[in-house]
Protein backbone atom coordinates (compact mmCIF):
# COMPACT_ATOMS: atom_id res chain seq x y z
CA UNK A 1 0.00 0.00 0.00
CA UNK A 2 2.83 2.37 0.91
CA UNK A 3 4.59 1.49 -2.32
CA UNK A 4 1.44 2.48 -4.25
CA UNK A 5 1.26 5.84 -2.46
CA UNK A 6 4.91 6.54 -3.22
CA UNK A 7 4.31 5.61 -6.86
CA UNK A 8 1.39 8.05 -7.10
CA UNK A 9 3.48 10.79 -5.50
CA UNK A 10 6.31 10.11 -7.94
CA UNK A 11 3.95 10.38 -10.92
CA UNK A 12 2.57 13.70 -9.62
CA UNK A 13 6.08 15.14 -9.21
CA UNK A 14 7.07 14.05 -12.71
CA UNK A 15 3.90 15.61 -14.12
CA UNK A 16 4.31 18.94 -12.29
CA UNK A 17 8.06 19.37 -12.92
CA UNK A 18 7.79 20.33 -16.63
CA UNK A 19 5.15 22.95 -15.81
CA UNK A 20 7.38 24.52 -13.18
CA UNK A 21 10.36 24.37 -15.53
CA UNK A 22 8.45 26.09 -18.34
CA UNK A 23 7.20 28.76 -15.92
CA UNK A 24 10.76 29.49 -14.80
CA UNK A 25 11.93 29.52 -18.43
CA UNK A 26 9.17 31.97 -19.39
CA UNK A 27 10.09 34.21 -16.46
CA UNK A 28 13.75 34.17 -17.46
CA UNK A 29 12.85 34.99 -21.08
CA UNK A 30 10.69 37.91 -19.93
CA UNK A 31 13.46 39.16 -17.65
CA UNK A 32 15.98 38.99 -20.50
CA UNK A 33 13.63 40.87 -22.84
CA UNK A 34 12.95 43.53 -20.22
CA UNK A 35 16.67 43.92 -19.57
CA UNK A 36 17.34 44.25 -23.30
CA UNK A 37 14.55 46.83 -23.61
CA UNK A 38 15.96 48.86 -20.70
CA UNK A 39 19.44 48.79 -22.25
CA UNK A 40 18.07 50.03 -25.59
CA UNK A 41 16.14 52.85 -23.90
CA UNK A 42 19.21 53.85 -21.88
CA UNK A 43 21.35 53.92 -25.03
CA UNK A 44 18.68 55.91 -26.88
CA UNK A 45 18.42 58.43 -24.05
CA UNK A 46 22.19 58.97 -23.90
CA UNK A 47 22.35 59.31 -27.69
CA UNK A 48 19.51 61.86 -27.67
CA UNK A 49 21.25 63.86 -24.97
CA UNK A 50 24.51 63.86 -26.92
CA UNK A 51 22.68 65.22 -29.98
CA UNK A 52 21.21 68.11 -27.96
CA UNK A 53 24.50 69.14 -26.37
CA UNK A 54 25.35 72.72 -27.31
CA UNK A 55 21.94 73.47 -28.82
CA UNK A 56 21.37 77.22 -28.27
CA UNK A 57 17.61 77.32 -28.70
CA UNK A 58 14.67 76.30 -30.87
CA UNK A 59 11.93 77.82 -33.00
CA UNK A 60 8.70 76.06 -31.94
CA UNK A 61 6.14 74.99 -34.54
CA UNK A 62 2.83 73.30 -33.76
CA UNK A 63 0.29 71.28 -35.72
CA UNK A 64 -3.15 69.92 -34.88
CA UNK A 65 -4.52 66.86 -36.65
CA UNK A 66 -8.23 66.45 -36.02
CA UNK A 67 -10.28 64.92 -38.81
CA UNK A 68 -13.49 63.83 -37.08
CA UNK A 69 -12.97 65.10 -33.51
CA UNK A 70 -13.74 68.69 -32.40
CA UNK A 71 -10.62 70.32 -30.94
CA UNK A 72 -11.14 72.43 -27.81
CA UNK A 73 -7.70 73.98 -28.25
CA UNK A 74 -6.67 76.55 -30.85
CA UNK A 75 -3.34 76.50 -32.64
CA UNK A 76 -2.46 79.82 -31.02
CA UNK A 77 -3.15 78.43 -27.53
CA UNK A 78 -1.01 75.38 -28.28
CA UNK A 79 1.83 77.55 -29.59
CA UNK A 80 1.69 79.77 -26.51
CA UNK A 81 1.71 76.80 -24.12
CA UNK A 82 4.68 75.14 -25.83
CA UNK A 83 6.73 78.35 -25.86
CA UNK A 84 5.96 79.06 -22.20
CA UNK A 85 6.94 75.55 -21.10
CA UNK A 86 10.23 75.76 -22.96
CA UNK A 87 11.06 79.19 -21.53
CA UNK A 88 10.22 78.07 -18.00
CA UNK A 89 12.81 75.31 -18.44
CA UNK A 90 15.49 77.80 -19.46
CA UNK A 91 15.45 76.96 -23.17
CA UNK A 92 15.85 79.89 -25.54
CA UNK A 93 12.84 80.31 -27.83
CA UNK A 94 13.07 82.03 -31.21
CA UNK A 95 9.85 83.55 -32.52
CA UNK A 96 10.78 82.99 -36.16
CA UNK A 97 13.44 81.58 -38.43
CA UNK A 98 15.87 84.22 -39.62
CA UNK A 99 19.11 84.05 -41.59
CA UNK A 100 20.59 86.65 -39.23
CA UNK A 101 20.66 84.04 -36.46
CA UNK A 102 21.50 80.50 -37.70
CA UNK A 103 20.49 79.11 -34.27
CA UNK A 104 16.86 79.88 -35.13
CA UNK A 105 17.02 77.26 -37.90
CA UNK A 106 16.58 74.51 -35.28
CA UNK A 107 12.83 73.92 -35.41
CA UNK A 108 10.91 72.04 -32.70
CA UNK A 109 7.70 70.57 -34.11
CA UNK A 110 4.96 69.62 -31.64
CA UNK A 111 2.02 67.67 -33.08
CA UNK A 112 -1.25 66.61 -31.50
CA UNK A 113 -3.48 64.03 -33.14
CA UNK A 114 -7.07 63.63 -31.95
CA UNK A 115 -8.56 60.25 -32.75
CA UNK A 116 -12.06 58.88 -32.51
CA UNK A 117 -12.82 55.18 -32.14
CA UNK A 118 -15.47 53.01 -30.57
CA UNK A 119 -16.05 53.51 -27.66
CA UNK A 120 -14.14 56.75 -27.06
CA UNK A 121 -11.36 59.19 -27.92
CA UNK A 122 -7.59 59.31 -27.77
CA UNK A 123 -5.13 62.20 -27.71
CA UNK A 124 -1.67 61.53 -29.17
CA UNK A 125 1.25 63.94 -29.15
CA UNK A 126 4.83 63.73 -30.36
CA UNK A 127 7.74 66.16 -30.66
CA UNK A 128 10.49 66.38 -33.28
CA UNK A 129 13.61 68.51 -33.59
CA UNK A 130 14.55 69.38 -37.17
CA UNK A 131 17.97 70.88 -37.78
CA UNK A 132 20.06 71.97 -40.79
CA UNK A 133 22.59 69.26 -41.62
CA UNK A 134 25.16 68.32 -44.24
CA UNK A 135 24.76 64.92 -45.88
CA UNK A 136 27.48 62.47 -44.87
CA UNK A 137 27.63 60.99 -48.37
CA UNK A 138 27.95 64.45 -49.91
CA UNK A 139 29.09 67.25 -47.54
CA UNK A 140 28.34 69.78 -50.24
CA UNK A 141 24.61 69.15 -49.86
CA UNK A 142 22.81 71.08 -47.13
CA UNK A 143 19.33 70.04 -45.97
CA UNK A 144 17.05 69.68 -42.94
CA UNK A 145 16.61 66.46 -41.00
CA UNK A 146 15.06 65.15 -37.79
CA UNK A 147 17.86 64.83 -35.24
CA UNK A 148 15.75 64.15 -32.14
CA UNK A 149 12.31 62.60 -31.68
CA UNK A 150 10.14 61.84 -28.68
CA UNK A 151 8.19 58.70 -27.98
CA UNK A 152 4.46 59.22 -28.64
CA UNK A 153 2.47 60.33 -25.59
CA UNK A 154 -1.16 59.24 -25.22
CA UNK A 155 -4.12 60.04 -23.03
CA UNK A 156 -6.14 57.44 -21.20
CA UNK A 157 -9.29 56.25 -22.94
CA UNK A 158 -11.65 59.24 -22.97
CA UNK A 159 -15.42 58.73 -23.06
CA UNK A 160 -16.11 62.23 -24.37
CA UNK A 161 -14.47 64.83 -26.60
CA UNK A 162 -11.10 65.77 -25.03
CA UNK A 163 -11.09 69.00 -23.05
CA UNK A 164 -8.39 71.66 -23.35
CA UNK A 165 -6.84 70.48 -20.07
CA UNK A 166 -6.74 66.84 -21.19
CA UNK A 167 -5.08 67.79 -24.48
CA UNK A 168 -2.45 69.97 -22.80
CA UNK A 169 -1.59 67.23 -20.30
CA UNK A 170 -0.57 64.96 -23.18
CA UNK A 171 1.26 67.77 -24.99
CA UNK A 172 3.23 68.63 -21.85
CA UNK A 173 4.39 65.03 -21.43
CA UNK A 174 5.61 65.01 -25.01
CA UNK A 175 7.44 68.34 -24.74
CA UNK A 176 8.89 67.34 -21.36
CA UNK A 177 10.77 64.49 -23.03
CA UNK A 178 12.66 67.08 -25.07
CA UNK A 179 13.16 69.34 -22.07
CA UNK A 180 14.54 66.52 -19.91
CA UNK A 181 17.03 65.42 -22.57
CA UNK A 182 18.01 69.03 -23.29
CA UNK A 183 18.68 69.85 -19.62
CA UNK A 184 20.60 66.60 -19.14
CA UNK A 185 22.79 67.52 -22.11
CA UNK A 186 23.12 71.17 -21.05
CA UNK A 187 23.17 71.15 -17.22
CA UNK A 188 24.32 74.77 -16.99
CA UNK A 189 21.11 75.99 -18.58
CA UNK A 190 19.09 77.29 -15.62
CA UNK A 191 15.33 78.01 -15.80
CA UNK A 192 14.23 81.62 -15.35
CA UNK A 193 10.54 81.51 -14.48
CA UNK A 194 10.15 85.28 -14.13
CA UNK A 195 11.58 86.04 -17.55
CA UNK A 196 9.60 83.18 -19.07
CA UNK A 197 6.30 84.54 -17.74
CA UNK A 198 7.15 88.05 -18.91
CA UNK A 199 8.00 86.89 -22.42
CA UNK A 200 4.78 84.90 -22.68
CA UNK A 201 2.66 87.88 -21.71
CA UNK A 202 4.12 90.13 -24.42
Amino acid sequence: MKAKKYWILFVMIVAIFPIGFWAVADTEDYTDLQKEKDEILEWSSKNNQMILRGLVGVTPRVAIISIDVPCNLTKYELQTQVELRLRQSGIKVFSEVTEKDPNSLSSLLVVINLKSFNPGYDVESYTKLNEPVFLFRDPQKFTSATTWESLPSHSDLLRKVPTKTEILEVVNRSVDQFINDYLAANPNQLPNLKNAQTSAER
